[in-house]
């Protein structure tokens, strides 16, 4: 015979996250200090549309959250996501960087995750001896 045992649910698995995707919309295009005209030109939708639906007055397909969020430069799932710091641009933690070995003079480590279309950030961590070329 099989027995079955319930496993609880956390209270934040079952309540969806109350997230406003006009405010977030609005926010992330401040961050990136583009105007609505810019970002209605891009996602090749009116600027008035963009407008309503960062006031939450038009509600936006799928298809055009996914041109807006192109034209802001982030995924269609960080305009979903509760925290508004995904808004900003995220750094790797020293652990989860991926490293660029070049020759044997030193690595570079990705600070930045994929994809951020517009930004990628390296560090460069000479060897002891290493260089970038042959000038201090």
């Amino acid at each position: 015979m099989t027995t079955f045992q319930a496993i609880p649910i956390s209270p934040e698995r079952v309540v969806p996250a109350d997230v406003n995707v006009g405010e977030r919309l609005r926010a992330i295009r401040h961050l990136r200090r583009a105007t609505l005209r810019t970002v209605a030109e891009r996602a090749k939708l009116s600027e008035s549309f963009l407008s309503q639906v960062e006031r939450g007055k038009a509600s936006a397909s799928i298809a055009s959250l996914t041109r807006i969020a192109a034209a802001l430069g982030v995924n269609v799932a960080d305009l979903f996501e509760p925290h508004a710091s995904r808004a900003h641009p995220r750094v790797l933690r020293r652990d989860s960087r991926p490293a660029l070995a070049f020759g044997n003079l030193g690595r570079k480590y990705l600070l930045t995750p994929r994809p951020l279309e517009y930004l990628t950030v390296f560090v460069g961590e000479p060897d002891p001896g290493g260089s970038t070329g042959y000038e201090p």
